[in-house]
């Protein structure tokens, strides 16, 4: 797309996934199947699979300004070919993924823990399982709350020689694991009070976003571990209590 196509890759973006845009390139699969149709006809193809009409004038108007960079019919056959090809593989994997989904969230459902991941702020569906993946059903698999910091990859590296002593994230590690706790931080400050006061207490003071969130998340794993091993959904009231009673410096405007 980004040879002969340019334009309806703009439109598509980062979702080329969607069933709206594989049904697009299904439609018009060329620049030249574009600016032979009519405007209206792009609109409402747009128009009935979004409410965002602004979007779709904004779609239309990329779309019309196409220029035809592929002229030899054999050659542009040979792209709408490889690109209809792509665009079925994509929907059989959307069939798989989405029944891989259903199962998920079976066994996230019925799992005796449910409630407890559940009760997280900004867990939800979707990073609720993968939290519940990490910790398990095993309560002996973590000896300690260090060692949970440790493998979720959140607890930052020190380095030490001589007089030198620097302190960082963790590069070398599992990404994956690491931005499920960092994802979960950064739904947390929508959904938590005191995880809204930290962040934005921290960023007032010029500290970095990712580096709040793997903050935020440190702490929030201390919680979990708690709520974990003693089976007990996460109670906001209570932590809030904890909070009052600690008074850390970030918490001071709060209270006041």
């Amino acid at each position: 797309m980004k040879i002969y196509y340019p334009n309806a890759l703009k439109v598509v973006g980062n979702h080329l996934y969607a069933d709206m845009f594989l049904d697009f390139l299904d439609k018009y699969p060329s620049p030249q199947d574009v600016i032979n149709a009519h405007q209206i006809g792009i609109t409402k193809f747009f128009n009935k699979r979004s409410t965002n009409h602004s979007k779709t004038k904004e779609r239309v108007q990329i779309l019309r300004s196409s220029v035809i960079v592929v002229n030899d019919e054999g050659e542009l056959d040979y792209y709408i070919f490889e690109i209809q090809q792509f665009c079925h593989r994509i929907r059989s994997l959307n069939k798989v993924i989405k029944a891989y989904d259903e199962k998920i969230e079976q066994a996230y459902r019925s799992n005796e823990d449910y409630e407890m991941f559940q009760s997280f702020p900004g867990a939800g569906p979707s990073i609720g399982p993968r939290l519940m993946a990490f910790f398990g059903d095993d309560r002996d698999k973590f000896k300690s709350v260090n060692e949970v910091l440790k493998i979720s990859e959140i607890a930052p590296v020190t380095i030490q020689s001589g007089k030198m002593n620097i302190v960082r994230r963790r590069f070398l590690c599992d990404r994956f694991t690491q931005l499920s706790f960092v994802e979960f931080a950064n739904n947390s400050i929508r959904s938590s009070i005191w995880a809204h006061e930290f962040y934005y207490h921290k960023k007032a003071l010029n500290i970095p976003h990712f580096t709040i969130l793997r903050a935020l998340a440190y702490k929030w794993i201390r919680i979990m571990y708690r709520c974990w091993k003693t089976r007990n959904p996460y109670n906001e009231k209570t932590y809030l209590e904890v909070l009052e009673r600690r008074r850390p410096a970030w918490f001071q405007k709060f209270v006041n």
